[in-house]
């Protein structure tokens, strides 16, 4: 595995290399629904709490369009930021995958602002709701910001990962290396991961996906 592994880096370096660099954006297309801008303490929670969100929406009977766009785009950015697995995605700021997470997440936090007018989970939304709020104002984390917590979104314009900071980041790096050299990139193998870390007196704060 290990010459695997070392060209599996090798390719992972010449496509960062290639890649748009990770302060810089193409100019954002705003014909499309707003997304208001989840801090970097709110992401922590929502993230808890996606699933229960998007679970809620399926529920809707006929979605209108807006619904259905929001969910639309939460679901394809919670792909893009490869489901927010990679460690450091939600905790590190300087994580390659950490703004596509704030668009995922923002998209999340819109979807169950929109489902309060729906008569079929007024209820369970505003419940929801509560526990959301409650957390957050327990942790404090619309005080925990970051590059990215000003930040707002909109559905006419998907964010991929910064590809070219994947070499700097090394827990990136070492989760798409495994991946790519054949080491399943599953919370078996993120965790496997972390043990060889660890095991080389490396820290680092890392996130691990329920």
């Amino acid at each position: 595995m290990g010459r695997l592994a070392i060209i599996a880096a090798a390719f992972l370096w010449v496509i960062a290399s290639s890649a748009v660099a990770h302060q810089t954006r193409v100019p954002g297309d705003d014909s499309g629904i707003p997304i208001p801008f989840v801090t970097h303490g709110e992401m922590a929670v929502l993230s808890s709490y996606r699933h229960d969100i998007l679970a809620l929406a399926q529920r809707v009977r006929k979605p209108e369009a807006k619904l259905s766009t929001l969910v639309r785009f939460t679901e394809i950015q919670h792909r893009k930021c490869l489901w927010n697995m990679v460690p450091g995605t939600l905790t590190d700021e300087a994580s390659p995958f950490n703004e596509c997470a704030h668009a995922d997440l923002a998209g999340a936090k819109a979807v169950l602002l929109e489902l309060r007018g729906r008569p079929e989970v007024a209820a369970e939304t505003h419940e929801l709701l509560s526990r959301i709020d409650f957390e957050m104002a327990l942790n404090g984390a619309a005080f925990i910001g970051c590059q990215y917590s000003g930040e707002g979104f909109n559905t006419a314009q998907l964010l991929d990962p910064h590809w070219s900071a994947v070499p700097l980041h090394w827990p990136s790096m070492l989760t798409l290396t495994l991946g790519l050299s054949g080491f399943p990139l599953t919370a078996f193998g993120i965790s496997k991961a972390q043990r060889i870390i660890v095991s080389k007196s490396l820290c680092l704060d890392w996130y691990e996906a329920a």
